[in-house]
């Protein structure tokens, strides 16, 4: 699998993602996703699915809450309910989870929730859990 698009502009986030071409998801620590959180921004839609467990393991095993890369991700979550209203990148990314992947980001939502130290308001995480929702139900429609 190839973590960035053949055709990629050399910028510092196609280096980010250029970071994970060799390791696996459950191999990343939170030492990678501090260092190379821009990433996320590059990774193909494959390997942003792939990755994304590693996010949430890390996050959870290290109880790391704040790092940038969840910001990132919480920042594509958020948004309107109108799917109208997405943008290519996430219709070319959270769409491909499937449903039970889907609900195992619901449950790292929720556990972000009431983590004491989680930097977004129970506002912004509902969003994010009802943005998921309608990607399973925008999906198979």
């Amino acid at each position: 699998m190839s973590v960035v698009p053949t055709v990629s502009p050399d910028t510092n986030d196609y280096y980010d993602a250029l970071h994970f071409s060799n390791l696996l998801w459950d191999e990343t620590t939170a030492y990678d996703w501090t260092k190379y959180s821009d990433a996320i921004y590059r990774f193909t839609p494959e390997a942003f699915c792939y990755f994304l467990p590693g996010i949430m393991r890390v996050s959870i095993e290290d109880n790391q809450v704040t790092l940038t890369v969840i910001e990132s991700l919480m920042g594509s979550l958020d948004r309107s309910p109108v799917v109208e209203y997405w943008d290519d990148y996430f219709l070319q990314r959270w769409p491909k989870l499937t449903d039970i992947e889907c609900d195992a980001v619901i449950e790292w939502l929720l556990w972000l929730n009431e983590h004491p130290l989680s930097p977004f308001s129970e506002d912004t995480i509902l969003r994010a859990c009802e943005t998921l929702e309608l990607v399973k139900k925008h999906r198979t429609e």
